[in-house]
């Protein structure tokens, strides 16, 4: 028994040694094909004292939110708008209020509510403002679903960004429900799109000095 147990011992001390060498083995093949590869995509790379000119020209230059400390806090008021250009069979759907998803402006309302609410997470420079108002309204027109969005505040910026960001989310949603009827056999959108995204109209207090 002792001479199997060591014959088992020796015949398994054999056997993880030519363990480690195949993995010792696999690992020089893939390391030289890694190089092997890494030489054959850089070398056709262009070659440049400059590899990254857009990080130089931001040397020096402001990164950042802009520091609106110093303003003083006022009433601001944006609106913005946009529309949705849909097909008259699409329109009816619309005003009926009934889609396969649903209303649409009922569901595209609470998108842009949301939206006006986040728009610092979408869009990076934008301060978190504190969003006093936010008003919602459709329009259907003879080519389209018009969306209007108005945003107050009493701040030290304005809401620009957020209405635009209302708008936006509140006509992108209206799309997403009227996919359906607005595809054509093919599965393509030749005539639906989303126009004319703009600050309407821009409020802002004069600080008492």
């Amino acid at each position: 028994m002792l001479m199997d147990n060591g014959y088992t011992e020796v015949a398994g001390a054999i056997v993880e040694e030519r363990s480690h060498i195949r993995w010792g083995i696999l690992e020089i093949r893939i390391g030289i094909k890694y190089s092997i590869c890494q030489d054959r995509i850089f070398s056709r790379l262009p070659i440049s004292k400059n590899p990254l000119p857009e990080v130089v020209k931001m040397a020096g230059k402001r990164v950042g939110i802009i520091d609106v400390g110093s303003k003083r806090v006022v009433f601001r008021e944006a609106e913005a708008t946009g529309i949705l250009k849909l097909s008259k069979k699409s329109l009816n759907i619309v005003s009926k209020g009934k889609s396969i998803k649903g209303d649409v402006r009922e569901a595209s309302t609470v998108a842009a509510i949301q939206a006006v609410k986040e728009t610092p997470r979408t869009i990076p420079h934008c301060h978190t403002v504190p969003v006093e108002g936010c008003s919602v309204q459709w329009e259907i027109e003879p080519t389209g679903l018009r969306c209007t969005v108005t945003v107050s505040t009493h701040w030290t910026t304005g809401v620009e960004m957020e209405a635009l960001c209302g708008v936006s989310a509140g006509l992108l949603c209206a799309f997403d429900m009227l996919k359906s009827t607005e595809k054509d056999t093919n599965g393509q959108y030749h005539d639906t799109c989303i126009e004319g995204i703009r600050v309407s109209h821009k409020k802002k207090e004069q600080p008492h000095i």
